[in-house]
């Protein structure tokens, strides 16, 4: 009986919409896993034809890959190669990392909710949805393979560019923020500090050309690819660069100025956010001018 038929047979059983819904949904989610693993085999077998004389087939073994749409179990060919040792040629050619269980897909799905909650609501989310019996431990690991690939191939775009541009605007802003990290092993659970940098511009009311720059406890380290930044990217000889901050501890006026390159000029505003709340403590939330005050600081007037 194929997939479909099945399908078929299940709905004609059901007394909801919300039974509808679940056996369509479980039954498309065995589709893409018939699916997936048809291609994975079919490859294998038109990598065969396209091995050379020095590999040679010592056997097939099965490897397990946990799709958003569930799991897969497939068979490929495991070769001796002359003078080299011996590879799974399939996962070569799709650059399947040993011994990972997640796929790419599922991993960055997992990093990106990860930066909205907690890794065991990550993990209670993704079950919810996809009923992969995936572990807060799991997505804490996903998250931070993910984040070492990301942080050096981050860096390495930083220092990319075709030609360095003059920009219409350029602002840089800067703040911190304190983070607890968890015991890890023999690793004692501690505080620190995320230095946060980010470099935009503006173009109808819309940012663009934005650029952020994190680092856990070294701020030196993060001002130093700031500038670094600013050199690839950007010609700004005799330009003018806007600069705010909360003007707390690091972020004060000066320290944000000395981010800006010798032959450009920098301006210093206290951040918006901390600006109406200034005006607020100043002036009083009960005072006409206080909404007044935040507005034309809103609308630059």
């Amino acid at each position: 009986m194929n997939i479909i038929t099945e399908i078929e047979r299940n709905l004609s059983k059901v007394e909801s919409l919300f039974e509808a819904e679940t056996v369509i949904l479980k039954g498309m989610m065995n589709v893409a896993q018939h699916l997936m693993r048809i291609f994975l085999e079919s490859l294998d077998d038109t990598l065969l034809h396209e091995a050379t004389d020095s590999r040679k087939v010592i056997n097939k073994q099965p490897r397990t890959l946990n799709f958003i749409f569930g799991p897969v179990t497939f068979d490929r060919r495991y070769y001796q190669i002359e003078g080299k040792g011996k590879e799974f040629y399939l996962d070569k050619k799709l650059s399947i990392e040993p011994r990972r269980r997640l796929s790419p897909h599922y991993q960055m799905l997992m990093g990106k909710i990860g930066q909205l909650t907690t890794m065991r609501n990550t993990a209670d989310i993704l079950n919810l949805i996809f009923d992969s019996g995936i572990t807060a431990d799991s997505v804490m690991h996903a998250v931070h393979e993910l984040g070492k690939r990301i942080s050096v191939q981050t860096q390495i775009t930083e220092q990319q560019t075709d030609k360095r541009r003059v920009p219409e605007n350029l602002t840089i802003e800067g703040d911190a923020f304190m983070i607890r990290i968890q015991k890890q092993g023999k690793t004692p659970a501690r505080t620190v500090e995320v230095h946060h940098y980010r470099i935009y511009e503006r173009a109808g009311g819309e940012l663009i050309n934005k650029r952020d720059f994190l680092g856990l406890g070294e701020r030196k380290q993060v001002e130093d690819r700031v500038r670094a930044y600013l050199d690839h990217q950007y010609d700004l000889k005799g330009q003018t660069v806007f600069l705010g901050s909360d003007a707390g501890p690091g972020y004060e006026p000066q320290k944000m100025m000395d981010l800006v390159p010798i032959t450009a000029t920098g301006v210093y505003f206290i951040d918006r956010y901390h600006c109406f709340r200034k005006i607020e403590t100043t002036l009083g939330r009960q005072n006409e001018l206080t909404p007044r005050a935040v507005e034309a600081v809103r609308e630059t007037n």
